[in-house]
């Protein structure tokens, strides 16, 4: 029973807020920049409140040195033993992910009455949680589910471009182990 009070204590408070603030609106957008590309919808859910729905790519890449075996009449110059040839290959994977997040704004109302709060351009704390592959091969693939909390801003640049940034960290899930998951998001994106 204390739960439940105090989730409708929560709820209250922040209903509160948000009396007093223009209206979120509901979104879709393009967006490409570090870590990859996404389709994102944004679906408001009250003056305040929405939830970001994010289908995409993630690009990365990683250089790695592979021992390819000694040489036995090839001597390193300084020490006289024979010299180890190391081949370098750089691999660049293509990840699937889809997230959900939702999000609280928290400065709409200063933002409409002082700057512009066009395509839902204000600071906001969010909650990203998804399902992410390592490649799209499906065969000896395990899926990374992951939670990390993110503070982030939008800003519109003209009437249908945005940038959005996004930070923080938390807990990814992968082969029954979890880590600690840095979240970094730089984007520009296009709204329709």
């Amino acid at each position: 029973m204390k739960i439940i009070t105090q989730i409708v204590l929560l709820i209250n408070i922040l209903s509160a807020f948000s009396a007093f603030s223009q209206q979120v609106e509901s979104l879709h957008s393009l967006q490409i920049g570090y870590p990859g590309a996404r389709y994102s919808y944004e679906h408001a859910l009250g003056k305040q409140f929405s939830i970001n729905i994010e289908a995409g790519i993630n690009i990365s890449w990683q250089k790695s040195s592979i021992n390819t075996g000694i040489a036995p009449f090839d001597l390193d110059q300084n020490n006289n033993q024979p010299k180890e040839y190391n081949k370098i290959s750089t691999e660049i994977n293509f990840s699937p992910i889809i997230l959900l997040e939702p999000r609280i704004y928290y400065n709409v109302k200063t933002r409409h009455k002082y700057d512009s709060f066009l395509n839902n351009s204000a600071s906001f704390f969010c909650i990203s949680s998804g399902i992410g592959l390592d490649s799209f091969s499906f065969r000896n693939n395990t899926p990374n589910f992951f939670i990390v909390p993110k503070w982030g801003f939008r800003r519109a640049m003209g009437k249908h471009f945005i940038f959005e940034a996004k930070i923080g960290g938390g807990i990814k899930l992968r082969h029954g182990f979890s880590q600690f998951e840095p979240g970094l998001d730089i984007k520009f994106g296009y709204v329709f």
